[in-house]
């Protein structure tokens, strides 16, 4: 997905922002469309805003917008956005959750939060599906407790990438 962000920012020739602000941004975008129903929802633009940066922040919505078409405004209150393809929004939101959540405490919050959603684990299946990929294509093996939290949520249990490679988790 990071990879996609940077092949639409490439064609950007004025104005052009890095793709680590691109990537950035529009981490901590999409978190803030999931974090309260870990479902793609519009957030509110001041809550995006204070997430990403208040200084330039309304700026960088401008360009995942105007530029990049990642993201809308919704209609008729201006005052919400939106990305414009969920299973983006869920991975680049899932990426952001890798990067944030780097405590036990963290972790735990997350999956006490994510089995309290109403319908959960398969409401919000695509969502957790994104998480579990973003910590396995970070390698992190400190992370295999959470993985394997995670596969179990989504379904995959001895299906797990980890129990394929021999891999046994750590319980933290």
């Amino acid at each position: 997905m990071l990879s996609y962000l940077n092949e639409i920012n490439r064609g950007v020739t004025e104005g052009r922002l890095e793709d680590g602000v691109v990537h950035r941004c529009a981490k901590a975008t999409a978190w803030e469309c999931l974090k309260v129903s870990y479902k793609p929802a519009p957030a509110g633009i001041a809550d995006v805003l204070r997430a990403i940066d208040e200084g330039t922040g309304e700026a960088q919505l401008k360009y995942l917008e105007g530029r990049l078409h990642l993201i809308e405004t919704v209609q008729p209150r201006d005052d919400t956005i939106r990305f414009l393809l969920d299973p983006l929004a869920e991975y680049l939101a899932g990426l952001h959750v890798v990067d944030i959540f780097l405590s036990e405490e963290a972790w735990r919050d997350f999956l006490h939060k994510s089995d309290a959603i109403p319908g959960a684990p398969a409401e919000i299946r695509g969502f957790l599906s994104a998480v579990l990929d973003c910590c396995l294509s970070r390698g992190n093996g400190s992370a295999t407790f959470w993985v394997r939290e995670l596969e179990e949520r989504v379904g995959l249990k001895n299906d797990s990438p980890l129990v394929q490679q021999g891999i046994e988790p750590k319980e933290q």
